[in-house]
């Protein structure tokens, strides 16, 4: 059988569960991923949709199955609302296959929630489909004691227009909410990996006038409140007016081309900034 990726993570042997698995480890899953597809190798930052979904054949915990994708909508759960996207396993229809699908209708079609999402649904074939579809060979396989029978099993999440689905949602401590926690901080790393990040960082603060520890003293949330901050500064000189406005500026810019060079929103990449230690005060957002 063709491989297109080999990854393991620590799980328990028999149900193929993720055992431990959190932002750490999801991001190691990440980087063995990007090797093994070749985007350590040279400069190349954005990832291409094409080469993602040419990913197919995987072997996961010692549990080889295939990612069958489909992006175009129209898709809803199962309350007839429309989501984003879906990574499903139908032991039926589909037994050793995780689909993956993507509604680019939620968006209007931009590329780079697409991207963003179709990654996160990958983390979840990683992290989710590899027990669905081991419970599907247990249960089919002739003469082999299975477990339990099972119906199609799905993980999907909707957008909203601000972008909540960058962070987790589901209450803490549930198991929906450590899914999705896995599938950010995969989606995260895979796109915008630590070390090319950092590069390209001070490649653009050197042409903006900022410095890596400059950004570590701003906080985020002036940027959707500069008007505000600069209105509370009224009593400040017009010179340091001008200093807070021009700073404003160029994180907001430093922001816009990094999210330009990995091919991802402005919001994606403030959450990886502060989840690296960037920006503002180092937060564990996955």
């Amino acid at each position: 059988m063709r491989l297109d990726l080999d990854l393991s993570y620590p799980h328990c042997p028999f149900t193929a569960e993720p055992s431990y698995v959190g932002i750490e480890i999801a991001e190691g899953v990440a980087m063995s991923a990007r090797q093994q597809m070749g985007l350590e190798d040279g400069s190349r930052l954005a990832v291409d949709l094409d080469l993602l979904v040419s990913v197919e054949a995987v072997r996961v915990n010692g549990v080889a199955y295939n990612l069958h994708w489909h992006i175009g909508g129209p898709l809803t759960d199962e309350n007839g609302e429309s989501v984003l996207g879906v990574c499903e396993h139908d032991p039926d229809g589909v037994p050793d296959a995780a689909l993956i699908s993507i509604n680019p209708d939620v968006v209007g079609g931009r590329e780079e929630v697409i991207l963003s999402t179709a990654v996160h649904e990958k983390g979840h074939g990683f992290f989710e489909a590899p027990k669905w579809i081991l419970e599907t060979q247990r249960v089919t396989a002739p003469g082999v004691p299975g477990l339990r029978p099972h119906g199609p099993k799905r993980v999907h999440r909707t957008i909203t227009p601000d972008e909540n689905h960058l962070a987790a949602t589901p209450p803490r401590g549930s198991s929906e909410f450590f899914e999705e926690v896995r599938a950010n901080a995969f989606m995260g790393t895979f796109l915008a990996p630590i070390h090319r990040v950092y590069a390209r960082l001070c490649h653009h603060c050197g042409r903006l006038g900022l410095s890596p520890s400059d950004l570590r003293c701003f906080d985020p949330a002036m940027l959707s409140r500069r008007f505000e901050c600069i209105a509370a500064a009224a009593a400040l000189s017009q010179d340091h007016l001008k200093i807070i406005e021009r700073r404003l500026r160029a994180v907001d810019e430093l922001l816009t081309r990094l999210a330009r060079d990995f091919g991802v929103t402005k919001r994606f990449i403030e959450v990886r900034l502060l989840r690296y230690g960037f920006l503002g005060q180092a937060k564990a957002v996955a």
